[in-house]
């Protein structure tokens, strides 16, 4: 018998219904659903069970600066913050966590009034804008976030750089209490109307880099504080 007729000759396999085939398909098709969802289960229960949150604001205060030597207080600033606490998002407050912040110009900036400074010389401006970049690190107690209506507090230390001015010393340290009343938007976002003031030294009168200062030499200026109010929009990161 030639190759040809043997395997003509040899037994075929009976093809599967199409049903059942049908079958084997909707049932790996859902054995690969089950497990796409399992592992979405599973990676939102680790999320959950994360011992600690964070977040992060953006704000925007006016607000003035009052002190010796300001001519005009009233300035704008920009403020964007990164927190963290250390309970996950759905644990009950009050919490306790840390904010490191920055804050920068953002519209008309305070004017200082040099002569009250001790600047005499005639040839000399009277007066010159100054900018404020104020950044530091803020102890932050935040109400129970469950709640429409939490109550926020924080206090802490930092820096204000002065640009502008004509200052030899520039870097100023600062003390920033704030409170504020937190309310839920849309989801997860909140907006908080807050309040905060800020204490810093102004610079001594022999720091001014100018030709002729009337005061002694080190004589240490008068202390300076800002007042500002405004809102702040805040995001949980996870």
């Amino acid at each position: 018998m030639s190759p040809t007729a043997e395997v003509a000759a040899a037994p075929r396999r009976p093809l599967a219904p199409p049903r059942a085939a049908a079958r084997r398909a909707a049932a790996h098709r859902c054995a690969g659903l089950a497990c796409a969802v399992a592992w979405a289960a599973s990676g939102a229960a680790a999320a959950e069970e994360r011992p600690f949150s964070s977040g992060a604001a953006a704000a925007v205060y006016p607000g003035l600066l009052a002190g010796v030597g300001v001519e005009k207080g009233f300035f704008t600033t920009a403020v964007v913050r990164v927190e963290a606490f250390a309970v996950p998002p759905s644990a009950p407050g009050p919490r306790l966590g840390l904010s490191v912040w920055g804050a920068f110009p953002f519209g008309p900036a305070p004017t200082l009034d040099l002569r009250a400074l001790g600047v005499s010389d005639e040839e000399q401006p009277t007066s010159a804008a100054v900018e404020l970049w104020h950044y530091g690190v803020l102890a932050t107690v935040r109400g129970e976030p469950e709640r429409p209506l939490s109550l926020d507090a924080a206090f802490g230390f930092g820096r204000v750089d002065l640009r502008g001015a004509p200052l030899a010393v520039t870097a100023l340290p600062a003390l920033t209490g704030e409170v504020g009343l937190r309310h839920r938007l849309v989801g997860a976002a909140q907006v908080s109307w807050t309040l905060r003031a800020t204490w810093l030294a102004a610079p001594p009168t022999s720091s001014l880099n100018l030709a002729a200062v009337s005061a002694p030499a080190g004589q240490a200026g008068e202390d300076w504080w800002t007042v500002q109010l405004g809102p702040s929009i805040s995001l949980p990161t996870f």
